[in-house]
C-alpha cells in the first residue's frame, strides 16, 4: 500500500521560515513583469527589481545569487499588439548575464527591438 504525505504548509527546521532549495532541481527564479508603460515586475520568486534598459531590453535583479553563471532562463514574450503574430526572444549579450542578474531582449521578425506588454523568465540553477 502506498504511503500518503498530507501537508499545509511545509516550514524549514525552526519552524517559521520556508524552505530553501539550493541543491534541488527546482526552479530557483520565475518572474512575470510588465514590458510597457511603467516596467515592473507582476509576480515572482528570488527577483527583485527590473529595469528597462532600453527598447525591448530588460535586466532582472534576483534577490540571492546564483553559484556561477551556468544557469539556464527561459524566457517568453506576451507580445504587443503591433507584433502579436510573431515573436522571438532571446539573450541580449550573454556578457550581461551575471550570478546576481540576467538580461533578455524582444525583437520581431526583421530583429526590430520593441517593448512587449508582458514577460515570464523562469531560472534553473544552483544558489550560492
Amino acid at each position: 500500500m502506498p504511503s500518503v504525505l498530507n501537508v499545509d504548509t511545509l516550514v524549514a527546521a525552526n519552524g517559521t521560515d520556508p524552505v530553501t532549495l539550493t541543491k534541488q532541481s527546482a526552479a530557483k527564479a520565475w518572474c512575470t513583469f510588465q514590458g510597457t508603460g511603467t516596467v515592473s515586475i507582476k509576480d515572482s520568486l528570488n527577483a527583485s527589481s527590473i529595469t528597462d534598459a532600453n527598447t525591448g531590453n530588460y535586466t532582472i535583479t534576483l534577490a540571492n545569487s546564483l553559484s556561477d553563471t551556468n544557469y539556464n532562463v527561459q524566457f517568453s514574450t506576451h507580445g504587443s499588439p503591433a507584433y502579436a503574430d510573431w515573436v522571438r526572444s532571446s539573450w541580449y549579450n550573454s556578457n550581461d548575464k551575471t550570478t546576481s542578474s540576467y538580461r533578455v531582449e524582444s525583437t520581431d521578425e526583421a530583429d526590430n527591438y520593441y517593448d512587449i506588454s508582458e514577460g515570464s523568465g523562469l531560472l534553473h540553477g544552483d544558489l550560492a
